[in-house]
């Protein structure tokens, strides 16, 4: 858990947002987030799928209401659940 913002600004995402997270190269959504007030979230993996929770790359991605696509990158679901607060950077 911890909280997570998007843009240059460091906006909450909003209550109950889609944030879904990927494996990369293969983009297959493992899990996504609740997000609750103020930007407060907490992660929820699917057991269906499989990964190393050490070496797979992983995407979060949030799009706002204007259409506009926010990212973050982590190098293994190990780093993204102990990185508390997340900023998501707009996508060029």
């Amino acid at each position: 858990t911890g909280q997570i913002t998007y843009g240059t600004s460091n906006i909450p995402v909003p209550a109950d947002a889609f944030v879904p997270f990927e494996v990369l190269p293969t983009y297959n959504r493992i899990g996504a987030m609740t997000i609750k007030t103020d930007g407060h979230y907490e992660l929820h993996l699917r057991a269906e799928y499989r990964y190393n929770w050490d070496t797979d790359d992983i995407k979060l991605q949030y799009v706002d209401e204007n259409g506009v696509v926010y990212e973050k990158k982590f190098e293994s679901l190990k780093d993204l659940n102990t990185t508390r607060d997340i900023n998501l950077e707009k996508v060029n």
